[in-house]
């Protein structure tokens, strides 16, 4: 019988870093269920008033690591580090766990004669992008109660928009004189129905924003019709259809008018002025190869007709991940993904695992450029060499959907991976981004993002031999949060950093502001 281990450690405040008392710290089994044998039981204990708390009799495993306390929140730089393996008869101690603490949001809903509106949906979004472009990530929601009233606790701080859909939007269309249709459209505090000229919602560390009043409109709305066909041009029944806005929210349809004829026809109604964009997801089993069926579609003055979502061409993807180097790999921690690339559109695929013998295979529709994304690593401290098709070298080259590759894919990984360990020189929090100094690798391969600890600590790991670019925000710049396209300026701005391998490389970095 293994001897147990314990643990502890303290919880304190991520921007006084004092001690923070009553939080509750789980350790939560991270473990396949194996025939025969239980699980490790979950356990935990809270802080003291010093903020420490000590954990004994736990099971040698991984453990998640839960942090719980009305009013506060865990870091995005600490997520990753909530996970920790005992061996057996382990005495860990000097652990330092953080918490943020967190805003609220609150406010009144009214309608089109400022009378309150129960029952309406309220719905936080981040502000993600900036430097030439922008999107909406949806977060909190709440309802109203009967006097239109919000409160939306436990806001991660930052600097959002806020949305509110009325009750009746799904289901109750307005008749005006002439024949017009008028609903009432999503809703962006203080009244518009343009997200671009949304109030932003500056919200703080353990304060309140508000009162935030939205007055909701009343548009025009307009129906769509159309078709949903599979890539040969036959109808695709019994689909359901979603309906987003470029910037990231979903519109909420009447139910009854989401779901495609045994013919392929769909008809939706009360869908308001704007460009979209326009889903199709068929009703297919989970082991099922994934269809694209999205279009862009524009609604303006009239109703749209004849519009055809289709389905894009199926392209089948095989190959073989070859590891040289010391060690065995575990291919069960690797995932070969087909993701968008510059104007892909409508990209539908699977993930492929390579098997014991490394082969893999996976299928991926779509329209446009793509690039292939080798998530994993098939041991520690190694890093991905190279991706080719044949002749062509795809590591960092995208590829098109409609003429697929012309060779099956090989896939090296080396061991001799580099790191890089650095330090924020006023020692605050940040996030940290790093992209290849190579700039025609930077357009393709993934950004890889570090969130810096409270006090300014940062690392990245099974990085590939070569030059590189770092670059540091503050936690909640856009720039962080954002699709990762780099500043004009990155060369310029951007502290270079050249890695070798089998080594560690340091780097200081001071916190970019907003041009």
């Amino acid at each position: 019988m293994p001897r147990p281990a314990s643990v502890s450690g303290v919880v304190l405040h991520s921007v006084t870093l004092e001690p923070l008392s009553q939080v509750q710290v789980g350790f939560q089994p991270i473990a396949q269920r194996v025939p025969g044998r239980p699980l490790p039981r979950a356990s935990g204990a809270v802080t003291d008033s010093a903020g420490q708390f000590r954990v004994d009799n736990l099971a040698p495993g991984d453990y998640r690591i839960t942090l719980r306390r009305e009013g506060f929140g865990i870091p995005r730089s600490t997520i990753s580090s909530l996970r920790l393996r005992l061996d057996p008869a382990d005495a860990r101690t000097g652990l330092r766990l953080f918490m943020n603490p967190q805003a609220a949001v609150s406010g009144r809903v009214l309608d089109d004669f400022g009378e309150p509106v129960s029952g309406a949906v309220v719905q936080l979004a981040r502000r993600v992008s900036a430097r030439g472009s922008s999107s909406d990530i949806p977060g909190p929601s709440a309802g109203t109660d009967d006097l239109g009233n919000f409160r939306l606790p436990a806001v991660e701080p930052g600097r959002y928009v806020l949305q509110a859909v009325h009750a009746e939007s799904r289901e109750v269309l307005y008749p005006e004189p002439g024949g017009a249709v008028t609903a009432y459209a999503p809703t962006y505090a203080p009244s518009t129905t343009d997200p671009q000229q949304a109030e932003i919602i500056d919200a703080r560390p353990a304060e309140e924003a508000g009162p935030v009043v939205i007055r909701l409109r009343r548009e025009p709305v307009f129906a769509v019709r159309g078709r949903v066909l599979d890539a040969e041009g036959n109808p695709i029944p019994n689909a359901q259809i979603f309906l987003r806005s470029t910037t990231g929210f979903s519109i909420f349809l009447q139910p009854g008018h989401t779901r495609v004829l045994p013919d392929g026809r769909f008809e939706l109604l009360g869908v308001p002025r704007g460009d979209w964009i326009l889903t199709a997801f068929p009703r297919q089993r989970q082991a099922e190869t994934r269809l694209a069926l999205s279009t862009r579609i524009t609604v303006s003055q009239a109703p749209l007709e004849d519009v055809i979502v289709r389905a894009a061409p199926q392209q089948r993807i095989a190959g073989a991940a070859v590891y040289e180097g010391e060690g065995t790999p575990d291919w069960r921690a690797v995932n070969i993904v087909v993701r968008p690339s510059g104007e892909a559109f409508g990209l539908a695929s699977n993930a492929g695992r390579p098997g014991p013998d490394g082969s893999f295979q996976l299928t991926a529709s779509g329209q446009g450029l793509a690039r292939l994304d080798v998530v994993g690593r098939p041991s520690p401290g190694s890093y991905l060499a190279s991706v080719h098709s044949g002749s062509d070298d795809l590591t960092n080259r995208a590829f098109s959907l409609e003429q697929g590759l012309p060779a099956p894919l090989r896939i090296v990984f080396r061991s001799g991976a580099a790191r890089i360990e650095g330090q924020i020189d006023n020692r605050k929090p940040a996030t940290v981004l790093l992209w290849p100094a190579d700039p025609a690798a930077r357009e393709l391969q993934p950004l890889a993002r570090s969130d810096a600890s409270p006090t300014g600590a940062f690392s990245f790991s099974d990085l590939a031999p070569g030059a590189y670019l770092l670059y540091a925000v503050p936690p909640e710049d856009p720039l962080a949060l954002g699709p990762g396209a780099a500043p004009a300026d990155l060369d310029q701005r951007a502290t270079r950093v050249k890695v070798e391998p089998n080594s560690t490389a340091p780097a200081s970095l001071s916190i970019q502001e907003e041009r």
